[in-house]
């Protein structure tokens, strides 16, 4: 979990959670920041990494884990990103579906 602004209130929110915080204190120059934050902290021997906002409700665990089920190395899905409608995006609801590039 990358933390910018608000991150004491952030990480408060995940207190007792299974997660590893690292805060990028460029936040403010662009999500870009945050993402080489996050994939910065990632550990080399990672199978994968999962980028997703923190301010989407609609996307749930479940829906986390068919991305997460999606992925499949051995049979060439190393990346999957989800679909609507037949083009890339993030579901509102519903159960979304996820496609390997």
């Amino acid at each position: 979990m990358v933390t910018g602004h608000q991150q004491s209130r952030v990480e408060a929110a995940l207190s007792g959670l299974d997660v590893h915080v690292v805060h990028n204190p460029d936040f403010s120059d662009g999500l870009s920041t945050s993402l080489k934050a996050g994939l910065s902290a990632v550990p080399p021997d990672a199978d994968g990494v999962i980028v997703c906002l923190g301010d989407m409700p609609q996307v749930s665990a479940k829906l986390i884990d068919r991305l997460a089920d999606g992925f499949d190395p051995e049979r060439g899905a190393m990346v999957v990103v989800p679909t609507i409608d037949g083009k890339r995006g993030n579901p509102s609801s519903g159960p979304g579906v996820f496609s390997p590039i």
